[in-house]
């Protein structure tokens, strides 16, 4: 579950780092709905399942499984 936290974290920041650039003063983030969010979250999932590798699954799944 931490490398998918990781990845996600990671993907969200560069998202906020990409949105911060623009200039556009008329923006106002407060009016984002929440059908919005929650396919902004999707996506982002989407993204940072694409990320895992195999070797970061074997890890999560030897270290759940007791010995």
């Amino acid at each position: 579950m931490v490398p998918f936290k990781r990845h996600l974290r990671n993907i969200w920041l560069q998202e906020e780092l990409t949105e911060g650039d623009h200039d556009d003063e008329n923006i106002d983030l407060m009016t984002v709905t929440a059908q919005q969010k929650r396919l902004a979250m999707v996506q982002r999932a989407i993204k940072a399942w694409v990320l895992i590798t195999p070797q970061e699954i074997r890890r999560s799944f030897a270290k759940a499984i007791p010995q």
